[in-house]
């Protein structure tokens, strides 16, 4: 596997799960959101958000690899796809870079 050499405070770590790596800072924030997958509507929270991806936990969580959309306030439906699935939280990669100050706005706080 290699390593973006882009800078990052957690590029390179290997105790992120199944491999993920962040390309970009991601702020902490607790935000509603709706998980479409299968056609099928999920209540979740949204725990992280960056341009490229976030973090959700709540049921009807989709497997790895699935294709997904996701709905938070700030943001139109986005579409994506799970990276990994452990204990009620995934992880989601949007399939194209997201502006998120919208969605961000007041709410959030950066991750060291």
């Amino acid at each position: 596997m290699t390593h973006s050499s882009a800078p990052s405070h957690s590029a390179g770590r290997d105790d992120l799960p199944f491999g993920e790596r962040r390309r970009e800072g991601r702020a902490n924030l607790t935000a509603s959101g709706m998980l479409i997958v299968s056609g099928d509507e999920h209540a979740c929270r949204v725990r992280n958000l960056s341009p490229h991806g976030l973090r959700a936990d709540g049921p009807g969580l989709p497997q790895p690899g699935q294709r997904v959309h996701i709905e938070i306030p700030g943001l139109s439906r986005v579409a994506a796809v799970a990276i990994w699935r452990i204990d009620g939280r995934c992880g989601l990669r949007f399939e194209a870079r997201q502006d998120v100050h919208l969605a961000l706005a007041g709410r959030a706080k950066p991750l060291a």
